[in-house]
């Protein structure tokens, strides 16, 4: 379980959450190979160049297309 804020480079929230819990699949890669290996109670703020987050497709209404994305994520609870 975790708490995420995504922000583009102009500091524009583009997306977040408090108590979310993902799939690993579910997730851009480049969100999962940061988010493996966080330890409970971590929090941890990483950037994530367009070709392991949204790409030149970005999401339409949300994410332009090749956007560098930040994240700060807490990780609260490691579920097996």
């Amino acid at each position: 379980m975790l708490d995420y804020e995504g922000r583009l480079e102009d500091g524009t929230v583009f997306d977040s959450g408090e108590g979310v819990t993902f799939r690993l699949p579910e997730m851009i890669d480049g969100f999962r190979e940061e988010v493996v290996g966080m330890r409970e109670g971590e929090t941890k703020t990483f950037s994530i160049p367009p070709e392991n987050g949204y790409g030149a497709m970005g999401i339409p209404g949300a994410v332009p297309p090749n956007a560098t994305l930040t994240f700060e994520v807490t990780v609260y609870e490691i579920l097996g």
